[in-house]
Order: structure tokens, then sequence, then C-alpha cells
């Protein structure tokens, strides 16, 4: 510091002074948390230099800055307690100190601080969520059932009506061919008389015993097919 004196002659006296101003250092925060539920109190405690002031800036995400005064202890430790619980998001915090003589520090570097849900809300959470996974799931698998009993349903009622329909079938068969044998016999009864008349012929001989063949043959060929038919209905 410079000091200059002047006299009403104009002669001047000059004089200079050093000192050093001790520059105040920022706060140190010394415990605080890194993450926080939306249950818990934010608490920070930290350092200044004794018997300063500190300024302590708080702000969530791209919000309003907000800044609390706080005073410092013989020892310089200063100690801060939200009065209300954070609500969910990212916050930065940071801090500068004012000494005795109105001096200001820089700022410290910014800490961050996740706030979350409680536990028991990430609980709940993670419930909803895992449910809205399983409920579909256990939604599909209870149509699919219900699909695959529907389908069974209407297959046996399918396979009851069809079993029925084959049996008619085959009884109408018995009785065409019940009717069919006995128009042969008859025609077999005439030839059977003609025989006591006059001597049949080979071929008439033939005739009847192939017409019997024939008859019996295809009658059995009829009812193995429809009892094959039943079968594969009944197996499936």
């Amino acid at each position: 510091m410079k000091a200059k004196a002047v006299d009403k002659a104009g002669n001047f006296v000059e004089s200079s002074i050093e000192f050093d101003v001790e520059k105040l250092p920022p706060p140190i925060f010394t415990d605080y948390p890194s993450t926080l539920d939306t249950d818990q109190f934010f608490v920070l405690e930290g350092m200044s230099k004794e018997g300063s002031d500190v300024n302590l800036y708080i702000q969530k995400d791209r919000e309003q800055v907000l800044t609390y005064a706080l005073k410092t202890s013989e020892t310089g430790r200063f100690r801060y307690v939200a009065d209300d619980k954070l609500k969910e998001g990212v916050y930065k915090v940071w801090a500068d100190a004012v000494g005795k003589n109105g001096a200001k520090s820089e700022a410290n570097d910014p800490i961050k601080i996740i706030v979350r849900p409680s536990e028991l809300m990430r609980f709940g959470m993670s419930l909803i969520t895992a449910l809205s996974i399983i409920i579909p799931i256990i939604g599909l698998l209870i149509l699919l059932i219900f699909i695959l009993w529907y389908s069974w349903h209407k297959f046996k009622k399918f396979r009851n009506r069809l079993q029925k329909d084959i049996r008619r079938a085959e009884n109408n068969a018995h009785m065409a061919f019940k009717k069919l044998r006995l128009d042969v016999k008859k025609q077999i009864d005439i030839l059977e008389k003609t025989k006591k008349e006059r001597e049949l012929t080979e071929s008439e001989k033939r005739m009847i015993k192939q017409l019997k063949n024939d008859l019996n043959d295809a009658e059995g060929i009829i009812s193995k097919e429809f009892t094959d038919i039943e079968k594969e209905v009944k197996d499936g």
C-alpha cells in the first residue's frame, strides 16, 4: 500500500507499506451421502476457517439454486440438516465461505447426490414391473388352455357324432345286404326249382355258387372297412 502527502507549496512525501492478505480457503465437505432415499433427511457436515460463515448452495437438476447461510463452530465445523425430505432427482451441492472481514472464498468443488425412491417404493415398482410381465403371460396361458379344452371338446363331440353316423351307415349297409341277400336267394330258389324240372347247366351251377360267394365276400369287406374306420376314430 502507498500513501502520498502534499503541502500547499506542492511539496509531497510518499510512503509505502507491504502486507500479506491471507486468502480465505473454500469450505470442505467431510460427511455426506452420495445416494439418499426419499424417506430420509439430507444431512451434510463440513469444515471451514474458524469464525467464518458458510453459504451452502443446493440445486435440483436444472431448477432454481437454493442458498442456506450456516454458522461455523469455534473449530470451524458446520452442519446442515434439511427441513424437508428431498424429492427424487439429482442434486448438486457446493459452498463458499465468508470471513469476519467480509472476504469471500472461492466455491468448493460441487458434489452430486442422487435421491431415489424409498426401498418400499422401489419394491412396489419392481413388483408392478414384474406383474406387468407375468399377468399377460398367465392370461395367454389361460387362453391357450381354454382353446385346447374347447378344441378337444368340439373334437370329442364330432368324434361321437361321427361314430354314431358310422354305426348308422353300418346298420344301413347290413340291412341293404340283407335285402340283397333275400333277392339273390329268391333268384337262387328259382334256379333250384328249375333244377327239379331239368338238369342245371354248368354255367348256371357256377353262377349260383359265384353269387353266394360274391355276396358273402362283399358283405365281409364292407363290414371290415366299417370296423377299421370306427377303430381309427376311437384311437384318434
